[in-house]
């Protein structure tokens, strides 16, 4: 590890986060949950809201611009960044403080800003990157030796510093580096070299995105960031970085196929990823436990493996086929290995990995245990999180938090009766009713799969009832029974599409939508419900004029 009194000797203004956080909104945090102010807010949003879903609307052809901001990398972003840049497998992500998200979405870019515990935590996690790059053999790959030690410096800075920064560096920035270089020297080649490592990876040039443009636009280095760390989850590669320096990037005939090269790489289910994380939550099964006496299959090796089933459809059904939202949640199979078919009790194809659900009342994304088990007590179903969860994430309604006085307690178990009856016994009283009636229609409709998204007709010994109502959907309100036939009313609804485009809106631009984003979002929902595949919104999104374009 570096001294500590060589360490007090380094220039603190160059090494963190003085004056970053360029957003004007103060972050939202869980604890204000209740908070006048954050009803205020939701009020606010949701007006946004039915503005973008709207039969009709005065949008100008004017594809507005983006605010300019700074993007502090998400713990996942940071870890696959180190990742791709050493070669490295570093399990860094528990070092680091969690993120915090908004509708889900941990990239949220006045969320993420950097407090002492995150300064103190990277300055750790650098320290760990350093001494594993250095011990892999960087000095060697410098051809470093003592008496060449500030040459070997110099040559670490100018051929990772840009790499790492993602961009050039300026002509002050060089020196300052080997200045660093030259304080830890002191203390030998190595200790210069791993403090100049540690520099660069805790440096804002490293840990934000800037995406702050040059005349309104973005310059082509910013560019090549927001393509990579939207369809990789991680930093731009070496030939997207020469497009860059060239300038080639911002042609549009090049744009296009680095954009279809990116979607084509390996890499691209990294960005797969965290967008349907996002969107479903599904990789809290993860850490979601179970009463192992209920359900024993439930175990740890199944946790992952129904994770690894949600990232492997998604990336099959967005890249492989080509698919649309419909395909997404009217599937009649996913993927998986024969432990995960014999889970589901369903046919499994060895050749493909394809479970096949079609003799089961199971359909699409929707349908994946990591995402019911995820939306459950340890012991039984939570149809109050079922409903809200389709309404916030697949509806894209914006709920208002109940009243501060209100006992938001969910009601005890009683003998005899079933989840249901107890629940609709609670969401019943007149001053729940008002906002339950959107959701708990949803939820029970939902019964019919139990705690850990398998399929069930029993409840405490009571026949399930699966009866559901979609209010207010489409401007219809429709009755359907159980998970399937809500999937087929979702997968019809022109909301559920403009959803859909919504979140990848959300994902792309690392904000909360504003009144300026209302024609944006309206004309990317309008193509999107005309016909256009998961994987063509996603290329639509990023490349958007609005996107490109930067308010001064």
């Amino acid at each position: 590890m570096i001294h500590l009194g060589i360490v007090s000797r380094i220039l603190l203004g160059f090494a963190l986060f003085g004056g970053l956080a360029c957003n004007e909104e103060a972050p939202l945090s869980h604890s204000q949950a209740l908070a006048p102010k954050i009803e205020t807010r939701a009020l606010s949003h949701k007006k946004i809201l039915d503005k973008i879903f709207a039969p009709s609307s005065e949008c100008s052809a004017d594809a507005g611009s983006v605010a300019v901001q700074l993007r502090r990398l998400t713990r996942h972003e940071l870890r696959l960044s180190v990742e791709n840049l050493f070669n490295l497998n570093l399990d860094i992500e528990k070092d680091l403080p969690p993120d915090e998200s908004v509708f889900g979405f941990k990239n949220n870019s006045s969320l993420n800003l950097v407090s002492i515990d995150h300064a103190v935590a990277y300055a750790r996690v650098a320290d760990k990157i350093a001494l594993a790059v250095l011990d892999k053999g960087l000095m060697t790959e410098l051809a470093c030796s003592e008496a060449d030690g500030q040459a070997c410096a110099s040559r670490l800075i100018q051929e990772w510093g840009p790499r790492i920064w993602r961009r050039p560096l300026s002509n002050a920035e060089i020196p300052a580096l080997e200045n660093v270089y030259a304080i830890g020297a002191e203390a030998g080649i190595k200790n210069g070299l791993q403090l100049t490592l540690r520099a660069l990876l805790t440096a804002p040039a490293f840990l934000y995105r800037s995406e702050i443009g040059k005349d309104g636009k973005l310059d082509p280095y910013e560019w090549a960031s927001a393509l990579s760390y939207f369809f990789w989850s991680s930093g731009p590669d070496a030939e997207l970085l020469a497009k860059a320096a060239d300038g080639s990037l911002l042609n549009d005939q090049v744009l296009a196929q680095e954009v279809q090269r990116l979607l084509a790489s390996p890499r691209a289910k990294e960005g797969l990823k965290s967008f349907v994380d996002s969107w479903t939550g599904y990789s809290q099964v993860l850490q979601v436990s179970k009463d192992m006496s209920r359900f024993p299959q439930f175990n740890s090796e199944t946790r992952v493996q129904l994770a690894r089933e949600t990232e492997d459809f998604f990336d099959h059904v967005v890249r492989s086929s080509n698919g649309s939202l419909q395909d997404l949640l009217l599937a009649d199979y996913s993927l998986g290995d024969q432990t995960l078919a014999a889970y589901y009790q369903v046919p499994w194809e060895s050749a493909s990995g394809r479970l096949d659900f079609s003799a089961q009342e199971r359909r699409g994304i929707l349908g994946h245990a990591s995402i019911l088990a995820s939306l459950s007590y340890a012991h039984e179903t939570h149809p109050i999180k079922r409903g809200t969860f389709i309404r916030e994430h697949i509806l894209c309604e914006e709920l208002l938090p109940p009243p501060p006085t209100l006992m938001i307690q969910p009601p005890p178990p009683k003998e005899g009766a079933t989840t249901r009856e107890r629940f609709a016994a609670h969401t019943a009283q007149p001053v729940c009713k008002g906002c339950h009636i959107r959701i708990d229609g949803v939820g029970f409709g939902m019964e019919d799969f139990d705690a850990i998204g398998m399929l069930r007709t029993k409840d405490n010994n009571k026949a399930v009832d699966s009866s559901g109502e979609l209010f207010d959907v489409d401007g219809q309100t429709r009755t359907y029974q159980g998970g399937r036939q809500l999937t087929e009313l979702l997968g019809k609804s022109e909301r559920v599409e403009r959803c859909f485009a919504l979140q990848w809106f959300r994902q792309a631009y690392g904000r909360v939508e504003s009144e300026a984003d209302i024609c944006t979002i309206r004309s990317l929902g309008s193509e999107f419900h005309a016909g256009m595949s998961i994987r063509d919104l996603m290329v639509k999104v990023i490349t958007h004029p609005s996107y490109r374009h930067r308010s001064l």
